[in-house]
Formats: C-alpha cells, structure tokens, sequence
C-alpha cells in the first residue's frame, strides 16, 4: 500500500514500473494446463512489458530466450536509481508507520473509510 500524498507520487513516478493485476489466471502459451500467474509488468520509460511468470516458467522451464530489444531493455535497466526509490520509499512508509499515521492504497478515499 502506498501513502497518499504528493511526495509518495514523486517517488513512484521515478520507477516508471507498473504492475496489474488481473482477474482470474493466465495459462502458459507453451506447457497445457500450466498457470503462470495473473499479473503484467510494463516500463513506460523502458519501453517493455512482460508477463508473470516469464523468468520462472518461460525462460527457466522452457529455455525461451528474450528478444534482443528485451535484453538491452534489461542490460540497460538503471538498478542504483531504481533502488533508491524503493530505499526512499520504504523509509518514508517506516517513518509514517512509526508516528502512527495510516496508509491508503490510493488517493480516493474507500467508501468503507471513516
């Protein structure tokens, strides 16, 4: 969950990472009746999109090598910028967590919140 204020926003906007989570489950294209996950992951910035599931079963399962575009888009991937954004964020949910504030997962309020 991430806090709902316009710091928080600056820092995941820095990862350009997105996850979605999909109703249901995806089967595998290769392996009949293999489910490999229900999620999709996308870097705006990057420019590439992947499926869950894609190193573990694809890649480690089926040896099913990356498109050269993929692997210069991983080669290229900026780690230390990416890691400290996440470092960022977790000290700033460590700090709200500390003084006792509350998290929501978006910027609308629920409408089961007080």
């Amino acid at each position: 969950f991430v806090p709902h204020s316009s710091e928080w926003k600056n820092e995941l906007d820095k990862l350009s990472l997105k996850v979605v989570s999909y109703r249901g489950i995806s089967f595998s294209r290769i392996e009949d009746g293999a489910i490999v996950g229900s999620r999709g992951f996308s870097d705006a910035a990057g420019g590439a999109c992947w499926p869950d599931g894609y190193v573990d079963h694809y890649v480690g399962e089926h040896h099913v090598r990356a498109s050269l575009r993929f692997q210069r888009y991983v080669q290229s991937f900026p780690l230390v910028e990416f890691q400290s954004a996440v470092d960022a964020l977790l000290q700033a949910c460590e700090a709200k967590r500390h003084h006792g504030q509350g998290f929501r997962a978006s910027s609308k309020p629920s409408e089961h919140e007080p």
